[in-house]
């Protein structure tokens, strides 16, 4: 059986790797090819249209906040209890 501390860092690996399999993805222009508002989507990575980029701030930030939460579930499960 695992241990909080493995299930934590399970979890926070496997949001990881689908964040990176499913990036948010950012789009300047429509099919007819002229600039328009960006838009924003996730897209599996392997299969972007033209015209559409990864939004790499925005998957930092993502992994980011994934880190730090997990990082306080595993030291919080590390004090001990009174």
């Amino acid at each position: 059986m695992y241990s909080y501390h493995e299930k934590v860092l399970y979890v926070a690996a496997s949001v990881i790797a689908l964040m990176l399999i499913f990036p948010p993805t950012k789009k300047f222009y429509n099919q007819y090819g002229s600039q328009i508002q960006p838009t924003y989507s996730y897209d599996f990575i392997f299969s972007l249209p033209g015209g559409e980029s990864v939004n790499i701030e925005v998957l930092l930030i993502q992994w980011l906040v994934v880190g730090l939460v997990a990082a306080i579930l595993y030291f919080a499960a590390s004090k001990k209890r009174i």
